[in-house]
């Protein structure tokens, strides 16, 4: 794990420093959250930066495994969350580390502040369950995006999911 995680971060370093050069080059003017998760065996290891989350579904219950990397602050008189570490912001960035064990039946539910702003915990339990008890996955977040919508999500939406099978 200890190469494969170390020629990864070297390649989020290189897409790192291409995406802030842009920035520097008036090429763009975003820059991008990451969440990586790298699966050897049962383990996990999570390279993660942003606001982008990770929430892992154990046993009834779901756990945000990340930490936003956001700071309060103040634009034309309306507060809220702004990125404090995102990949294009510094030449360089600091990736918060996460491990742990995956267990047959886990679901790793990864994706945007668009689709965990408006998801409740107890819906990711829902999920979880109708992903388990149906065929398309596609069908069941289609379903669940079009109540993030209906909610007045306005934001990207995006989510993948990891059920642990075998």
């Amino acid at each position: 794990m200890e190469i494969v995680g170390c020629h990864l971060l070297d390649t989020l370093d290189e897409v790192e420093e291409d995406i802030y050069n842009m920035r520097q080059n008036g090429e763009c003017n975003g820059g991008s959250t990451a969440t990586i998760i790298l699966i050897l065996d049962s383990i996990y290891n999570v390279f993660h930066l942003g606001d982008s989350k990770l929430v892992l579904v154990k046993n009834g219950s779901a756990t945000q495994l990340t930490e936003d990397q956001t700071v309060l602050g103040s634009v034309n008189g309306i507060t809220k969350y702004f990125l404090d570490n995102y990949m294009g912001k510094d030449v360089e960035c600091d990736y918060l580390k996460y491990s742990g064990q995956l267990e047959i039946g886990d679901c790793l539910f990864y994706g945007s502040d668009g689709f965990f702003g408006k998801t409740l915990p107890e819906e990711l339990l829902q999920l979880e369950q109708q992903i388990t008890e149906q065929s398309s996955l596609d069908t069941v977040l289609s379903n669940h995006t079009e109540i993030l919508k209906l909610r007045g999500e306005t934001d990207n939406i995006s989510v993948g999911v990891f059920k642990v099978v075998i």
